[in-house]
């Protein structure tokens, strides 16, 4: 069944957790951002009032709702993944609880994927993603339990973007 990703988002209870793998996602809109990065290593300035998803976050988590995501990286991290970490900054100022895996340090999590969100715990959303990264769509599965697994892995082998970026001397 195809998910409503913006329905589930806006109506979760209490948690929402989303798996990332890839190291590269090609996201309409972001091409300007990534293009100034590479120039001269700039993040965009974004509040909750000008990017929708950093007001979705401070909404949810004064709320007392948790956002939270896991992105499992290569070494050396893409280009890509080194401009995300600084978008990241911008989100978990907002509230969202990122955390980040080493695939290499722990190779166990190259088989977990596709990329997917679990909310509630209840119900998995399946992403899917063409080889350049772009967003294809995303599926409702029928099993929650192996994305529960998945997530609990990733979170046994995850580290806060704080601890990721102080080790990485990203700071």
């Amino acid at each position: 069944m195809t998910a409503d990703l913006g329905e589930l988002l806006s109506s979760f209870q209490h948690s929402a957790f989303r798996l990332e793998t890839l190291d590269r996602y090609t996201i309409p809109g972001e091409e300007a951002w990534l293009e100034a990065f590479r120039c001269d290593g700039s993040i965009p300035d974004l509040t909750p009032e000008t990017y929708p998803w950093l007001k979705l976050v401070a909404d949810a988590t004064a709320a007392g709702r948790v956002v939270q995501r896991i992105h499992i990286v290569g070494q050396p991290p893409s280009e890509y993944v080194r401009w995300e970490l600084g978008m990241y900054r911008l989100l978990a100022a907002a509230g969202e609880d990122i955390r980040i895996a080493d695939r290499g340090r722990h190779p166990e999590l190259g088989d977990l994927g596709p990329d997917f969100w679990l909310f509630d715990g209840a119900i998995a959303v399946v992403m899917r993603y063409d080889p350049e990264g772009r967003y294809l769509g995303a599926e409702v599965a029928d099993d929650v339990a192996p994305y529960l697994a998945q997530r609990g892995l990733a979170l046994s082998r995850s580290v806060s973007l704080g601890a990721f970026l102080a080790t990485a001397g990203m700071r």
